[in-house]
């Protein structure tokens, strides 16, 4: 009786034992099933963004266009006048001349200058001017 106590016992042990083998397996695999969902929702996910990625600079390019005309409109138009003795000198005026000066004059190219700085002399009737800080040259006003 014993022996068979021993095989029973025995039978019921590896009983137990498959059960909790196929527990094990069946919880080790739920997790790999979930990370395979997860792999599966990543590899979806980049295809998405990828589209909004692609709608998104047109976006930010309508966006800057609407910023900069919403300045154009909110700076208001400006001008400069210079009075000396009883005369009028527009700033914008003087400084054609100067460009007119730089390519007739001096026979130089208008795409040449860079910068350009005016130091107006009203005293002397005199604007000279700087071009990309090392040519130089004046007019009479």
């Amino acid at each position: 009786m014993k022996k068979k106590a021993v095989k029973k016992a025995a039978a019921v042990n590896t009983t137990e034992v498959k059960k909790a083998a196929v527990t094990t397996e069946a919880v080790k695999a739920a997790p790999e099933k979930e990370a395979d969902k997860k792999v599966e929702a990543e590899v979806k996910a980049p295809a998405a963004k990828k589209e909004t990625a692609a709608k998104t600079p047109a976006a930010k390019k309508e966006t800057a266009a609407k910023t900069t005309a919403a300045k154009k409109e909110a700076e208001p138009k400006h001008g400069y006048v210079l009075q000396f003795a009883g005369k009028d000198y527009e700033l914008d005026t003087l400084y054609q001349n100067a460009k007119n000066v730089w390519v007739y004059d001096l026979g130089k190219k208008l795409e040449d200058i860079k910068e350009l700085q005016l130091y107006i002399k009203p005293e002397e009737k005199k604007v000279y001017f700087v071009v990309n800080d090392k040519d130089t040259a004046s007019f009479d006003m």
